[in-house]
């Protein structure tokens, strides 16, 4: 599936009815693989574009790149740091939540209080409103991005690979990529990580690859210790347990992941279970037999933004109006060609 929406908390690629949001780019695009518009609820265009972070992007990817070329891994780091943190800034979250012993007019009070040192601790939360918050901007990047990893994994499966794995920035396939999509100092093309002899997929961010010097471990949640001890055979057993339905525990030593956490606690270390559960809800529907997994289907009913006006109007000038605007909207994007 091309396109992807936030549900219960999960951001999925389904297939099927549902509504969706997200930019004329990744709407062409999806379009050519067979997704089709039922109904238009609204759509905002902007008459005027900009490269934003042209200049930017340029100085500190030709400053990454040359960084590659000396060897200086240090710097290299902090020059695709400065790439990736602007972009974040555009969207970041404008909630922002902390603790203060005296809650001030305008704020709002969230969460529990809690004591430390004859003080009182309150949680509260405030809007921030900045120039750089440009949401539209962060979506069209991410937009452009999901883009990209969807091309790159159709090119492998139609020259005859797997795609077992896929994240954000990231494809883990059977197949080597061709040498001219290869170069990780080259912004648009990708970088060959590691290659393995052996993989064993659990969950989403719950993997392990094995190589020849080591064993690549992630897992979401779980804490650097418990990763270290784990083996390729404590994998298989999570797959093996998923696939029967069971569900497993895990005790691990975590320290406290923030100041106010320890502030709460007062405890430098803890012991908590991590519970891995046969039933979890997950990104794709996964098959127990085979160990393959396959795209949630949704069959949700389209709601409109003037719901409570179209509930009084004929069925037959409803479908009229919502075809016409799919017809506006499919014209609009041929334009942009």
């Amino acid at each position: 599936p091309v396109l992807g929406v936030s549900r219960q908390g999960k951001y999925i690629f389904p297939v099927g009815n549902f509504e969706w949001t997200g930019t004329l780019s990744e709407l062409r695009y999806a379009m050519q693989y067979g997704y089709e518009m039922r109904e238009v609820l609204e759509l905002v265009y902007w008459p005027q574009k900009a490269y934003v972070y042209e200049e930017y992007i340029n100085h500190w990817s030709a400053a990454k790149e040359k960084a590659g070329r000396e060897g200086n891994k240090g710097k290299r780091v902090i020059c695709k740091n400065m790439q990736n943190h602007l972009f974040g800034k555009s969207i970041q979250d404008q909630t922002i939540r902390r603790y203060v012993t005296e809650v001030l007019e305008g704020k709002t009070e969230i969460g529990e209080s809690f004591e430390y040192v004859d003080e009182t601790y309150h949680q509260i939360e405030a809007k921030s409103y900045t120039d750089y918050y440009q949401p539209q901007v962060g979506a069209h990047v991410t937009s452009y991005a999901r883009i990209t990893l969807h091309k790159a994994m159709m090119a492998q499966i139609e020259n005859g690979g797997i795609v077992a794995y896929c994240d954000t920035d990231s494809i883990i396939t059977d197949k080597a990529f061709p040498d001219h999509l290869v170069d990780s100092d080259r912004l648009g093309l990708w970088k060959e990580e590691k290659r393995f002899s052996e993989a064993i997929f659990v969950l989403p961010k719950l993997y392990a690859l094995q190589t020849e010097e080591e064993i690549t471990r992630k897992g979401r949640g779980y804490s650097r210790e418990t990763m270290e001890k784990m083996t390729m055979k404590d994998y298989s057993a999570m797959l093996d347990a998923l696939r029967k339905g069971e569900s497993m525990t895990i005790e691990q030593v975590e320290k406290p992941s923030t100041l106010t956490e320890y502030l709460k606690t007062g405890e430098f270390s803890m012991i908590r279970t991590k519970r891995l559960s046969g039933n979890a809800r997950e990104k794709r529907v996964f098959d127990r037999e085979t160990g393959l997994s396959s795209p949630i289907i949704l069959d949700e009913v389209l709601t409109s933004i003037e719901q409570s006006s179209i509930i009084e109007t004929e069925t037959e000038e409803i479908e009229a109006e919502q075809q016409k605007k799919v017809d506006d909207v499919l014209t609009f994007l041929q334009t942009l060609n």
